[in-house]
Protein backbone atom coordinates (compact mmCIF):
# COMPACT_ATOMS: atom_id res chain seq x y z
CA UNK A 1 0.00 0.00 0.00
CA UNK A 2 1.66 3.18 -1.20
CA UNK A 3 1.05 6.48 0.57
CA UNK A 4 -0.44 9.21 -1.58
CA UNK A 5 0.31 12.92 -1.36
CA UNK A 6 -2.68 15.16 -0.54
CA UNK A 7 -4.43 16.22 -3.76
CA UNK A 8 -2.19 13.95 -5.87
CA UNK A 9 -3.46 14.01 -9.44
CA UNK A 10 -4.96 10.82 -10.92
CA UNK A 11 -6.88 12.44 -13.77
CA UNK A 12 -7.62 10.64 -17.04
CA UNK A 13 -9.33 11.64 -20.31
CA UNK A 14 -12.75 10.93 -18.74
CA UNK A 15 -12.56 12.44 -15.24
CA UNK A 16 -10.47 14.86 -13.23
CA UNK A 17 -9.53 12.90 -10.09
CA UNK A 18 -7.36 13.83 -7.11
CA UNK A 19 -6.50 12.02 -3.91
CA UNK A 20 -8.20 13.38 -0.77
CA UNK A 21 -6.78 16.67 0.46
CA UNK A 22 -5.78 15.48 3.95
CA UNK A 23 -2.71 13.42 4.84
CA UNK A 24 -2.48 9.72 5.71
CA UNK A 25 -4.23 8.29 2.64
CA UNK A 26 -2.86 5.31 0.73
CA UNK A 27 -3.81 3.48 -2.47
CA UNK A 28 -6.14 0.49 -2.10
CA UNK A 29 -6.80 -0.33 -5.76
CA UNK A 30 -6.58 1.20 -9.22
CA UNK A 31 -8.01 -0.17 -12.49
CA UNK A 32 -9.34 1.53 -15.65
CA UNK A 33 -12.83 1.51 -14.05
CA UNK A 34 -12.04 2.06 -10.38
CA UNK A 35 -9.70 3.92 -8.03
CA UNK A 36 -9.86 3.75 -4.24
CA UNK A 37 -7.93 5.34 -1.39
CA UNK A 38 -7.90 4.27 2.26
CA UNK A 39 -6.88 5.72 5.61
CA UNK A 40 -6.62 4.22 9.10
CA UNK A 41 -8.61 5.72 11.95
CA UNK A 42 -7.66 6.11 15.61
CA UNK A 43 -9.15 2.74 16.62
CA UNK A 44 -7.74 -0.57 15.34
CA UNK A 45 -10.98 -1.44 13.54
CA UNK A 46 -11.62 2.08 12.18
CA UNK A 47 -10.99 3.03 8.54
CA UNK A 48 -11.91 5.59 5.89
CA UNK A 49 -12.27 5.05 2.14
CA UNK A 50 -12.66 7.36 -0.85
CA UNK A 51 -13.38 5.91 -4.27
CA UNK A 52 -14.38 6.64 -7.87
CA UNK A 53 -16.18 4.13 -10.13
CA UNK A 54 -17.04 4.12 -13.82
CA UNK A 55 -20.03 1.99 -14.80
CA UNK A 56 -22.22 1.32 -17.79
CA UNK A 57 -25.74 2.73 -17.93
CA UNK A 58 -28.79 1.53 -19.86
CA UNK A 59 -30.89 4.03 -21.80
CA UNK A 60 -32.71 6.17 -19.20
CA UNK A 61 -35.51 8.59 -20.05
CA UNK A 62 -34.79 11.33 -17.50
CA UNK A 63 -33.44 12.22 -14.09
CA UNK A 64 -36.22 10.35 -12.31
CA UNK A 65 -35.32 7.16 -14.17
CA UNK A 66 -31.66 7.62 -13.27
CA UNK A 67 -32.58 8.15 -9.61
CA UNK A 68 -34.58 4.94 -9.57
CA UNK A 69 -31.73 3.08 -11.27
CA UNK A 70 -29.31 4.22 -8.55
CA UNK A 71 -31.82 3.36 -5.83
CA UNK A 72 -32.18 -0.19 -7.13
CA UNK A 73 -28.41 -0.55 -7.42
CA UNK A 74 -27.56 0.53 -3.88
CA UNK A 75 -30.29 -1.70 -2.45
CA UNK A 76 -28.88 -4.64 -4.40
CA UNK A 77 -25.40 -3.91 -3.05
CA UNK A 78 -26.62 -3.75 0.57
CA UNK A 79 -28.31 -7.12 1.23
CA UNK A 80 -30.22 -7.39 4.49
CA UNK A 81 -28.43 -10.59 5.53
CA UNK A 82 -25.25 -8.51 5.93
CA UNK A 83 -26.39 -4.93 6.61
CA UNK A 84 -28.90 -3.49 9.07
CA UNK A 85 -30.00 -0.10 7.73
CA UNK A 86 -30.21 2.73 10.25
CA UNK A 87 -30.68 5.60 7.83
CA UNK A 88 -30.75 5.88 4.03
CA UNK A 89 -31.38 8.66 1.51
CA UNK A 90 -31.37 8.55 -2.31
CA UNK A 91 -32.27 11.90 -3.88
CA UNK A 92 -31.91 13.55 -7.28
CA UNK A 93 -29.41 16.42 -7.21
CA UNK A 94 -29.25 19.50 -9.45
CA UNK A 95 -25.83 20.59 -8.13
CA UNK A 96 -24.23 19.92 -11.52
CA UNK A 97 -25.45 20.68 -15.01
CA UNK A 98 -26.07 17.00 -15.74
CA UNK A 99 -28.09 14.27 -14.00
CA UNK A 100 -26.74 13.30 -10.55
CA UNK A 101 -28.07 11.51 -7.48
CA UNK A 102 -26.99 12.07 -3.85
CA UNK A 103 -26.73 8.99 -1.65
CA UNK A 104 -26.27 8.80 2.14
CA UNK A 105 -26.48 5.62 4.17
CA UNK A 106 -25.73 4.61 7.76
CA UNK A 107 -25.85 0.91 8.52
CA UNK A 108 -24.39 -1.86 10.65
CA UNK A 109 -22.11 -4.24 8.77
CA UNK A 110 -22.84 -7.52 10.55
CA UNK A 111 -20.02 -9.42 8.85
CA UNK A 112 -17.21 -6.86 8.74
CA UNK A 113 -13.72 -8.31 8.79
CA UNK A 114 -11.53 -7.00 11.62
CA UNK A 115 -8.16 -8.74 11.55
CA UNK A 116 -8.77 -12.50 11.71
CA UNK A 117 -12.30 -12.06 13.01
CA UNK A 118 -15.66 -10.78 11.84
CA UNK A 119 -17.65 -8.34 13.95
CA UNK A 120 -20.42 -5.79 13.71
CA UNK A 121 -19.18 -2.35 12.68
CA UNK A 122 -20.99 0.90 11.93
CA UNK A 123 -20.68 1.97 8.29
CA UNK A 124 -21.48 5.40 6.86
CA UNK A 125 -21.29 6.18 3.15
CA UNK A 126 -21.80 9.49 1.31
CA UNK A 127 -21.78 9.31 -2.49
CA UNK A 128 -22.67 11.13 -5.68
CA UNK A 129 -23.78 9.16 -8.76
CA UNK A 130 -23.78 10.96 -12.12
CA UNK A 131 -24.41 10.39 -15.81
CA UNK A 132 -21.41 11.49 -17.87
CA UNK A 133 -22.67 14.44 -19.95
CA UNK A 134 -20.39 13.78 -22.92
CA UNK A 135 -20.42 9.98 -23.06
CA UNK A 136 -23.88 8.40 -23.43
CA UNK A 137 -24.15 5.10 -21.60
CA UNK A 138 -21.42 5.96 -19.09
CA UNK A 139 -21.92 6.81 -15.43
CA UNK A 140 -19.59 7.49 -12.54
CA UNK A 141 -19.81 7.52 -8.77
CA UNK A 142 -17.71 9.29 -6.15
CA UNK A 143 -17.96 8.04 -2.57
CA UNK A 144 -16.53 8.78 0.86
CA UNK A 145 -17.09 6.28 3.68
CA UNK A 146 -16.20 5.52 7.29
CA UNK A 147 -16.32 2.16 9.07
CA UNK A 148 -15.83 1.17 12.70
CA UNK A 149 -14.64 3.41 15.51
CA UNK A 150 -17.12 5.13 17.80
CA UNK A 151 -20.80 4.35 17.12
CA UNK A 152 -21.50 8.07 17.55
CA UNK A 153 -18.98 9.24 14.94
CA UNK A 154 -20.32 11.00 11.83
CA UNK A 155 -18.32 11.75 8.70
CA UNK A 156 -16.98 15.29 8.56
CA UNK A 157 -19.14 16.66 5.79
CA UNK A 158 -16.58 19.24 4.66
CA UNK A 159 -13.90 16.62 3.97
CA UNK A 160 -16.34 14.30 2.20
CA UNK A 161 -17.71 17.19 0.14
CA UNK A 162 -14.20 18.35 -0.80
CA UNK A 163 -13.30 14.94 -2.23
CA UNK A 164 -16.62 14.49 -4.06
CA UNK A 165 -16.50 18.03 -5.50
CA UNK A 166 -12.91 17.52 -6.68
CA UNK A 167 -13.99 14.80 -9.12
CA UNK A 168 -15.23 16.50 -12.26
CA UNK A 169 -15.79 15.64 -15.90
CA UNK A 170 -12.61 16.19 -17.90
CA UNK A 171 -12.89 19.40 -19.85
CA UNK A 172 -11.37 18.11 -23.09
CA UNK A 173 -12.36 14.46 -23.40
CA UNK A 174 -12.59 13.14 -26.93
CA UNK A 175 -13.75 9.82 -28.29
CA UNK A 176 -10.60 7.70 -28.69
CA UNK A 177 -9.82 6.35 -32.10
CA UNK A 178 -8.80 2.72 -31.88
CA UNK A 179 -7.63 0.04 -34.21
CA UNK A 180 -8.92 -3.50 -34.08
CA UNK A 181 -5.61 -5.25 -34.55
CA UNK A 182 -4.31 -8.78 -34.68
CA UNK A 183 -0.69 -9.55 -33.83
CA UNK A 184 0.61 -12.51 -35.83
CA UNK A 185 3.90 -14.24 -35.04
CA UNK A 186 3.94 -16.69 -37.92
CA UNK A 187 6.17 -19.49 -39.12
CA UNK A 188 7.28 -17.61 -42.17
CA UNK A 189 8.27 -18.49 -45.65
CA UNK A 190 9.22 -14.85 -46.14
CA UNK A 191 9.77 -11.98 -43.69
CA UNK A 192 7.36 -9.09 -43.91
CA UNK A 193 7.93 -5.37 -44.14
CA UNK A 194 9.21 -3.58 -41.04
CA UNK A 195 7.66 -0.82 -38.99
CA UNK A 196 6.99 2.55 -40.63
CA UNK A 197 9.17 5.56 -39.90
CA UNK A 198 7.51 7.88 -37.37
CA UNK A 199 7.86 11.63 -37.08
CA UNK A 200 8.74 13.32 -33.77
CA UNK A 201 5.12 13.76 -32.70
CA UNK A 202 4.30 10.12 -33.42
CA UNK A 203 7.36 8.98 -31.45
CA UNK A 204 6.08 10.99 -28.47
CA UNK A 205 2.67 9.32 -28.74
CA UNK A 206 4.07 5.80 -29.03
CA UNK A 207 4.67 5.15 -25.27
CA UNK A 208 1.13 6.36 -24.50
CA UNK A 209 -0.57 3.92 -26.88
CA UNK A 210 -2.82 1.60 -24.86
CA UNK A 211 -3.01 -2.10 -25.76
CA UNK A 212 -6.09 -4.18 -24.86
CA UNK A 213 -5.64 -7.95 -25.31
CA UNK A 214 -8.37 -10.10 -26.83
CA UNK A 215 -11.42 -10.23 -24.59
CA UNK A 216 -10.86 -6.80 -23.03
CA UNK A 217 -12.30 -3.48 -24.16
CA UNK A 218 -11.80 0.10 -22.96
CA UNK A 219 -14.41 1.58 -20.65
CA UNK A 220 -14.77 4.64 -22.89
CA UNK A 221 -16.70 4.74 -26.17
CA UNK A 222 -14.46 4.36 -29.18
CA UNK A 223 -14.38 4.33 -32.99
CA UNK A 224 -12.63 1.58 -34.92
CA UNK A 225 -10.26 2.73 -37.66
CA UNK A 226 -9.52 -0.63 -39.25
CA UNK A 227 -7.67 -3.92 -38.91
CA UNK A 228 -3.97 -4.52 -39.45
CA UNK A 229 -1.46 -7.28 -38.72
CA UNK A 230 2.25 -7.40 -37.96
CA UNK A 231 4.68 -10.27 -38.23
CA UNK A 232 8.30 -11.01 -37.38
CA UNK A 233 10.79 -13.77 -38.11
CA UNK A 234 13.92 -12.26 -36.57
CA UNK A 235 13.94 -14.89 -33.82
CA UNK A 236 14.64 -17.68 -36.28
CA UNK A 237 18.19 -19.09 -36.32
CA UNK A 238 20.36 -17.53 -39.02
CA UNK A 239 17.44 -15.56 -40.37
CA UNK A 240 15.44 -18.69 -41.14
CA UNK A 241 11.69 -19.07 -41.40
CA UNK A 242 10.73 -21.14 -38.37
CA UNK A 243 9.52 -18.72 -35.68
CA UNK A 244 9.28 -15.03 -34.80
CA UNK A 245 9.92 -12.66 -31.91
CA UNK A 246 6.68 -11.49 -30.28
CA UNK A 247 8.21 -8.36 -28.75
CA UNK A 248 9.49 -7.17 -32.11
CA UNK A 249 6.17 -7.96 -33.75
CA UNK A 250 4.30 -6.03 -31.03
CA UNK A 251 6.58 -3.02 -31.50
CA UNK A 252 5.88 -3.10 -35.23
CA UNK A 253 2.16 -3.37 -34.55
CA UNK A 254 2.18 -0.37 -32.22
CA UNK A 255 4.17 1.75 -34.66
CA UNK A 256 1.74 0.93 -37.46
CA UNK A 257 -1.15 1.89 -35.18
CA UNK A 258 0.41 5.24 -34.26
CA UNK A 259 1.12 5.93 -37.92
CA UNK A 260 -2.62 5.47 -38.57
CA UNK A 261 -3.43 8.01 -35.79
CA UNK A 262 -4.84 5.40 -33.40
CA UNK A 263 -5.07 6.09 -29.67
CA UNK A 264 -5.13 2.43 -28.65
CA UNK A 265 -5.08 -1.16 -29.86
CA UNK A 266 -7.95 -3.50 -29.09
CA UNK A 267 -8.36 -7.25 -29.59
CA UNK A 268 -4.60 -7.83 -29.84
CA UNK A 269 -3.62 -11.49 -30.00
CA UNK A 270 -0.65 -13.61 -30.99
CA UNK A 271 -0.66 -16.84 -32.92
CA UNK A 272 1.08 -18.96 -35.51
CA UNK A 273 0.21 -18.87 -39.17
CA UNK A 274 2.20 -21.44 -41.16
CA UNK A 275 3.23 -20.78 -44.72
CA UNK A 276 2.54 -17.07 -44.64
CA UNK A 277 4.06 -16.04 -47.95
CA UNK A 278 3.75 -12.36 -48.65
CA UNK A 279 6.07 -9.41 -48.70
CA UNK A 280 3.59 -7.23 -46.79
CA UNK A 281 0.65 -8.68 -44.85
CA UNK A 282 -0.43 -5.25 -43.66
CA UNK A 283 -3.81 -4.58 -45.24
CA UNK A 284 -5.26 -1.52 -43.46
CA UNK A 285 -8.80 -0.69 -44.39
CA UNK A 286 -11.19 2.00 -43.29
CA UNK A 287 -13.97 0.74 -41.08
CA UNK A 288 -16.64 3.27 -40.15
CA UNK A 289 -18.30 2.21 -36.91
CA UNK A 290 -20.86 4.15 -34.93
CA UNK A 291 -19.37 5.02 -31.53
CA UNK A 292 -20.97 3.02 -28.75
CA UNK A 293 -20.91 2.85 -24.96
CA UNK A 294 -18.50 1.03 -22.66
CA UNK A 295 -18.68 -2.63 -21.69
CA UNK A 296 -20.96 -3.66 -18.86
CA UNK A 297 -19.78 -2.82 -15.37
CA UNK A 298 -21.99 -3.43 -12.35
CA UNK A 299 -23.22 -0.43 -10.45
CA UNK A 300 -21.40 -0.37 -7.12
Amino acid sequence: MLAKAPNQDFSNPTLQIRAPASSGWYSISQTPEYIAFGKHGDDPDESFAAAVFLFRLPALADGDAFTEYVREGVIKDSPSDRFDTIEQSVQYSSERNYHCVRYHRISIDKKARAGFFRKKLRLENIALYCQHPGKPGLGFSVSYSHRGGSPDYNIEEEEAAAFIDSVQVASSSKTPELLCLTLVMPMLTACVSGAPDLDDEQERRLPKLAVYPAGQLPIEPYRELGTVTAADCSGAPLGGRVYGNVDRAMDTLKRKAVAMSADAIIDASCGAEPLLNTDDPLQPRSKHVTPHGPPSTDLR
